[in-house]
């Protein structure tokens, strides 16, 4: 974004508070020219980084402007929006002009990998690089793209402690698989949510003794009821806590109980295939 002051747009769902407001209407338009060329910026030159390849006088005007924009927005001007919006789209080809003479685009860094299970993968080092690669690289499509501080922050997680123990007690230690308890699962969720572990109990109908066992996981997941109850409080598919509990939906039981011609002639089906 070119501007500090983040305003979604004017719309009847998302925002309705300023939905047939003429004022932030004209203001959310005034400014998308210039969040169309910064974005176009940020993916040739990198995020934040095109101040930094021209002279300091070109980038103290570029940052005048700009606060002269943010200020023009929390006033609710649109027309001193529109007007320093135009000043910007002019500052940052000033600064596309001048950064060529002596630059070249931002390129990103990334390294590509495909597993044994052929899960498709890259790492990018900066979230820039993860970016430009996403919008410019075709081949990103449907490809799962992180970067460094995204790996970092999913290894700092307290899920982690255990494989960065292990990783930091055996060095040359690979890992081959990685297995997510229900109880450590749910445990997370419920301490991202807030949510007490009495306060848990109660909703689900179970003794606090009984919660903290299971997410411990000294005590096996709870029946599919509770299970449910559980998937609801913290807001998570019930199918794939239900997966992670090891259990089959009752709705799928019921189907299987019911069409158990339809199922068998579906597997004779595919064991005539030939390959």
């Amino acid at each position: 974004m070119a501007t500090k002051t983040i305003r979604r747009q004017p719309d009847k769902i998302t925002n309705p508070k300023d939905y047939g407001d003429p004022i932030a209407s004209g203001i959310h338009y005034a400014i998308k020219p210039l969040d169309k060329i910064a974005s176009e910026m940020e993916i040739t030159w990198g995020c934040d980084r095109l101040p930094k390849l021209v002279s300091p006088e070109l980038a103290a005007k570029f940052g005048a402007a700009k606060a002269k924009l943010n200020d023009a927005i929390e006033s609710n001007d649109p027309q001193a929006v529109a007007k320093r919006a135009t000043v910007m789209i002019k500052g940052y080809k000033a600064l596309n002009k001048e950064a060529e003479k002596n630059h070249k685009p931002f390129k990103p860094s990334i390294w590509h990998h495909t597993t044994d299970q052929d899960f498709k993968f890259a790492v990018a080092q900066g979230n820039a690089d993860a970016v430009k690669a996403i919008r410019t690289q075709p081949e990103m499509e449907g490809v799962a793209v992180y970067s460094l501080d995204e790996i970092g922050h999913l290894l700092e997680n307290d899920t982690m402690a255990l494989v960065n123990s292990v990783k930091n007690v055996f060095p040359d230690a690979q890992i081959t698989e990685v297995r997510l308890e229900f109880g450590a699962f749910m445990r997370q969720k419920r301490e991202e949510k807030e949510i007490g572990l009495r306060e848990m109990a109660k909703i689900i109908g179970v003794s606090p003794t009984y919660v903290s066992k299971v997410e411990r996981d000294e005590f096996p997941p709870p029946a599919e009821d509770k299970v449910r109850k559980i998937a609801a409080i913290l807001d998570i598919d019930v199918d794939v806590l239900l997966a992670l509990a090891g259990k089959v939906s009752s709705d799928l039981s019921e189907i299987i109980r019911e069409h158990p011609r339809e199922l068998k002639a579906a597997n004779s089906v595919d064991d005539e295939l030939p390959f």
